[in-house]
């Protein structure tokens, strides 16, 4: 069975600057690295999630918000 195809969005180059400009005030990253000879099985782990490794951070963090609440 064949994958359906991506579709690709055209913009213009307002439409790319307007969403650069969002982004650099909206948004904040974060980099995580994983080292073969001593964090890849944390890095294989995630890779077996259901969800993004984004979005999988983001719930931990939560989680560990609601748990340290009022600590």
């Amino acid at each position: 069975m064949t994958e359906p195809k991506k579709r690709v969005v055209k913009r213009t180059p307002a439409q790319r600057a307007g969403e650069a400009r969002y982004k650099k005030a909206n948004q904040k990253n974060v980099t995580v690295a994983f080292f073969e000879n001593t964090t890849m099985d944390l890095y294989d782990y995630l890779q077996t999630k259901e969800v993004t490794p984004a979005q999988y951070i983001r719930d931990l963090i939560r989680e560990d918000m609601e748990r340290n609440a009022g600590k």
